[in-house]
């Protein structure tokens, strides 16, 4: 049965606009169909919520939605593994995630696998017997993975946001007064242990641990040279590809006139972050800066551990809402984030990161169910708009007032 699922659910990359249309109104179904379920209560392992740590010795959880996701649920594996620290913790991962995970001291063992092939990973991962298996994301495909583990427990979000749910015990129906992604994570964990978390600021700090390896030597002797002749680093990432579903673009001319305009001060110099995808679009924008001898590009240049490593040398780091983001605010990095489409308060991810919200009257738009053949909500006339009501003097204003 589940190999039909997950081929049905593998529709969704067909070009077929039908298909796709089909494909969206069966997850839709599937996902209300679960939440009907959990609302009245059939559920197996109907233990007490309250029990589940005195019984657990494994946890496994799930970390596959991209780098901020994954960044935003350290606070509740820390405070898990500070509840209780003899549990032993798993992550499962992609390999290009790995080095969010590795170094953490509140983790046991990271493992890295593909996505397409986690349902079939469950088999041979269920021999493992994990005592409790944690869903920070809704997600039909990892409640797929979770039964298919056959823990002694399930806990975390199945279908809704706005409430608690913990899958395998009695739902916890009240209402979630926090739409901010961290405090949802550490909401599961007070289910668990019972624990007031939320509230509490320092419970909120995201942990990153740099890796000791070393940046390619040519970059690290760019950096050198720039640090001894008293130059500070400003960090720009024109996000392009992680946003989602394209929206959240900020203009390169934005970028290009801050860029130009911080350029003029003698003791600064930019540091252009992107992926590989993003290689001709960051190529753009250097294209647009007039003093290109003060730029460097290391789009598509770095691991993410190396970037981690140069990230850490910015006074300051500028960037639209992306995973670059919440690296930079675990680094405690000052960041200007600048958002559109995306709620801040749900997926800004630190109390001390500097929002610039171009807010629209649909804004914000990401909560909406998108259209499958546009890629934008129903609602967007005029995608990316959002964005352009952020202007650049608001981000040199708010730049040079952290490098006064």
């Amino acid at each position: 049965m589940f190999k039909y699922l997950l081929a049905l659910r593998n529709l969704y990359f067909s070009q077929n606009p039908f298909i796709q249309r089909l494909d969206f109104m069966l997850r839709m179904i599937i996902s209300r169909a679960i939440r009907l379920r959990i609302n009245y209560g059939y559920l197996i392992n109907s233990k007490n919520v309250s029990q589940a740590l005195k019984e657990t010795e494994k946890v496994l959880i799930l970390a596959f939605y991209g780098i901020g996701d994954s960044l935003m649920l350290t606070p509740a594996i820390r405070a898990l593994k500070q509840f209780k620290p003899d549990l032993r913790i798993t992550i499962i991962t992609k390999k290009e995630f790995r080095d969010l995970f590795c170094d953490n001291p509140y983790i046991d063992e990271v493992i890295t696998i593909e996505k397409n092939n986690f349902l079939r990973e469950a088999k041979k991962l269920r021999a493992q017997k994990f005592d409790l298996f944690l869903m920070f994301i809704s997600c039909f495909e990892y409640y797929l993975f979770g039964k298919m583990l056959h823990p002694r427990y399930r806990a975390g979000y199945l279908s809704s946001y706005h409430e608690v749910e913990a899958i395998g015990f009695k739902p916890v129906n009240t209402k979630n007064p926090y739409t901010n992604a961290v405090k949802r994570n550490l909401r599961v964990i007070e289910a668990l242990t019972k624990e007031k978390l939320v509230d509490d600021k320092k419970n909120q700090e995201l942990n990153y641990f740099i890796q000791p390896d070393p940046i390619t030597s040519e970059t690290a002797k760019k950096i050198k040279d720039l640090k001894d002749k008293n130059i500070r680093l400003i960090g720009i990432n024109p996000n392009k590809t992680a946003t989602w579903k394209g929206l959240g673009i900020w203009p390169l001319e934005n970028f290009a006139i801050v860029a130009n305009k911080l350029l003029e001060n003698d003791h600064l110099a930019i540091v252009l972050f992107g992926s590989k995808p993003e290689q001709a679009h960051v190529a753009k924008l250097v294209a647009l800066i007039d003093k290109k001898e003060k730029v460097i590009n290391l789009a598509g240049k770095t691991t993410l551990n190396e970037a981690a490593h140069i990230l850490r040398e910015c006074s300051l780091f500028i960037t639209t809402d992306s995973g670059l983001m919440h690296l930079a605010l675990a680094l405690n990095i000052p960041v200007i984030s600048l958002f559109g489409f995306s709620d801040p308060d749900s997926f800004s991810s630190s109390p001390d990161n500097i929002v610039l919200w171009g807010k629209a009257p649909c804004s914000p738009c990401v909560k909406n169910h998108f259209d499958p053949i546009t890629n934008y909500p129903p609602s967007c006339a005029t995608p990316w708009k959002c964005m352009e009501l952020i202007k650049p003097d608001q981000v040199l204003k708010i730049s040079q007032e952290i490098l006064k």
